[in-house]
């Protein structure tokens, strides 16, 4: 997997449900996708993210949230610096109605600088957290942190779209759900390559 070989990696702890990378590394990641929700916040130099062959200038400040099996690609600056977050898709559908409701973010979330402080603060906040990383703790505050990122995202879309947040799939529907991501997470753990296998 392209992320787990740079060196600048901290925080990674499978069993919290994220990996951090506080990267500052000249590097293109060429088309790929996690089975994970991506969380990109630029600190330093412009960034430029190719999601689904649209192209996104990020400037310093800017978040871009990338929900899982979104194809992007990555084209950093000679220098710079960035912080990319990988949450496990199975730890945030203890968010009630995430299911329902993943399509508001696809094929991505650009958060301009100033536009949401709420949501800047958290992303700091679990960076902050993550990059220390001295227990356990820092890496699930960081992890809570971003899931109420995910919900602030969610609850400003509807807002902005007049709609209300649809209730969370019931029954089999909301079980064969879980089931298939318990699958993708499984073959994610036991070193399944989605880039070795066109993904």
């Amino acid at each position: 997997m392209w992320y787990m070989r740079q060196k600048e990696e901290f925080g990674e702890d499978r069993s919290q449900g994220i990996r951090f990378y506080d990267n500052t590394q000249t590097c293109d990641y060429l088309p790929h996708w996690h089975m994970t929700y991506e969380v990109i916040m630029v600190i330093a130099e412009d960034l430029t993210v190719i999601v689904e062959n649209e192209r996104h200038l990020l400037h310093p400040g800017d978040i871009m949230v990338i929900p899982s099996g979104v194809v992007h690609e990555i084209h950093t600056p000679p220098t710079g610096h960035r912080y990319y977050f990988l949450l496990d898709r199975e730890r945030l559908f203890i968010i009630d109605g995430l299911l329902a409701v993943e399509e508001a973010l696809q094929p991505c979330v650009v958060i301009r600088k100033g536009s949401a402080p709420e949501i800047e603060q958290r992303v700091k906040t679990a960076a902050a957290e993550a990059g220390v990383a001295r227990d356990r703790f820092g890496l699930t505050v960081a992890r809570l942190e971003l899931s109420r990122m995910l919900i602030d995202l969610l609850r400003r879309h509807a807002q902005e779209h007049g709609t209300e947040l649809p209730c969370p799939p019931q029954g089999a529907d909301a079980d064969a759900l879980r089931r298939y991501s318990r699958l993708c997470d499984g073959a994610l753990r036991r070193g399944f390559d989605p880039a070795e296998h066109g993904g």
